[in-house]
C-alpha cells in the first residue's frame, strides 16, 4: 500500500515505546528520586554552571586553541579544559558519590546512580571565532535517565534549567516550547547543513520542513527550541554531552525529545541513554529530533537517517575516517 507522502511511510511507524537494553539492570518502572532530592541537585547545578559561565567570560580574550584528532575541524581550548575541571571538582565536593563524564576526557569509574554529563563549551568553533552562539551544557542522569539539566549562554547571561516534574525556566521565568502552528504559519526549524546527505524524507515532505536555521551549537539550538523560538531541531549524530543538558529542559517546557533506533527503525523517546557495548556512555551517538509535540509527531513518521549514526560521526572527521567507519560497518553485517 502506497501512502500520500511516498514509500518511506509504510516502513516507519511514528514514535514507539522505549528501547531496552538486555545488559542493563534498570527496569522501566524503577522509581525516580523524590522532588526534594532533584531540587537539591538542580540548585547545585545552577550554582555550578553560573560559575562555569564566569570562567568562560573571564578567559575568552586569551584563547589557546588545539585540535582533537588528526584534522583541524574539532577545536578545543584551555577554557574547555578549565570549565570541565572546575565542574568536576565542584560536583565531587558537593556530591562525592556522583560521577562526571566530560567531553574533554573526564570519565567516571565504576557504576554510579547519578552521572553528570558535561559539555564545557558547546559550539567551540563559534566561541573561538567570536560568534556569540555557544553555551555550557550540563545534564544529570539518574540510572541513565535524564532528570536535571541546565544550559548557560555566557554572552547573554541566559540560564535555562529544569528538573523532572518541576517545569523549565529561563532566568527564573517559566518557558514553553512554541505553540501549535495555526493556519498557514510556517515551521521554524533547526536543521544541519548536511540534512539532505544525512537524512531521507518522504517524497513531497521536504517542503513542509519550514524555514531552516543552523546555529553551530547544539546546546544553543536546543535552548531556543525550549524557549519557543524554533519549532524543532534535528541533529545527525550528537554525542551524549551535546543533548543531556538540554533534553530535560525541552521536555519540561512541554516538548518532546526522540532518537532514532536503527534496530527498531523507529523514533523512540529519549528517556534513557543506553550505553553501547563498547565505549560506554562516551560512545553514545544517535540522531535526535526535538521540539513541540506537534512538530515531532508530524515529522517523525516521514524522516529517517540515511547512514548508521556511527558512520555519520566518522564522516564528520574526514574522508579517511569515513572510509574506516564504512569498512567496520560492513564487517559486522
Amino acid at each position: 500500500m502506497r501512502h500520500d507522502h511516498g514509500t518511506l511511510q509504510k516502513r516507519r511507524p511514528a514514535i514507539v515505546t522505549t528501547e531496552t537494553n538486555p545488559t542493563t539492570t534498570t527496569t522501566a518502572d524503577e522509581p525516580f528520586p523524590d522532588d526534594a532530592t532533584l531540587l537539591a541537585v538542580e540548585e547545585a547545578l545552577r550554582q555550578f554552571i553560573g560559575e562555569a559561565g564566569k570562567i568562560v567570560m573571564e578567559r575568552r580574550a586569551s584563547l589557546g586553541v588545539e585540535y582533537k584528532g588528526g584534522n583541524k575541524t574539532d577545536p578545543v581550548t584551555e577554557v574547555d579544559r578549565a570549565v570541565e575541571a572546575y565542574l568536576t571538582q565542584a560536583v565531587a565536593g558537593r556530591f562525592p558519590e556522583h560521577a562526571v563524564l566530560g567531553e574533554e576526557g573526564q570519565d567516571p569509574k565504576g557504576v554510579h546512580e547519578y552521572e553528570w554529563i558535561v559539555d564545557p563549551v558547546d559550539g567551540t568553533l563559534n566561541f573561538v571565532t567570536g560568534l556569540p552562539l555557544y553555551g555550557v551544557s550540563v545534564g544529570v542522569l539518574h540510572r541513565r535517565r535524564p532528570v536535571v539539566g541546565a544550559l548557560l549562554f555566557p554572552v547573554t547571561g541566559e540560564m535555562l534549567h529544569a528538573r523532572l516534574g518541576g517545569g523549565a525556566f529561563r532566568n527564573g521565568e517559566p518557558i514553553r516550547v512554541r505553540p501549535k502552528a495555526e493556519g498557514k504559519r510556517s515551521l521554524v526549524a533547526g536543521l544541519p547543513g548536511s540534512f539532505r546527505a544525512g537524512f531521507k524524507a518522504d517524497r513531497g515532505f521536504r517542503s513542509r520542513l519550514g524555514e531552516t536555521r543552523s546555529l553551530g551549537s547544539i546546546a544553543y539550538e536546543i535552548g531556543v527550541v525550549a524557549m519557543g523560538t524554533l519549532d524543532f531541531a534535528l541533529f545527525r549524530g550528537p554525542k551524549i554531552w551535546d543533548v543531556a543538558g538540554g533534553a530535560p529542559i525541552v521536555t519540561e517546557a512541554g516538548g518532546r525529545v526522540v532518537y532514532y533506533s536503527r534496530r527498531r527503525k523507529s523514533w523512540l523517546p529519549l528517556d534513557r541513554f543506553i550505553a553501547p557495548p563498547k565505549g560506554g556512555l562516551r560512545a553514545w551517538t544517535q540522531p535526535v529530533l526535538l521540539g513541540s509535540a506537534q512538530a515531532v509527531e508530524e515529522l517523525s513518521p516521514h524522516l529517517a537517517p540515511r547512514y548508521a549514526p556511527a558512520l555519520l560521526v566518522a564522516a564528520s572527521h574526514g574522508y579517511q575516517a569515513a572510509r574506516w567507519g564504512y569498512t567496520q560497518a560492513r564487517s559486522v553485517r
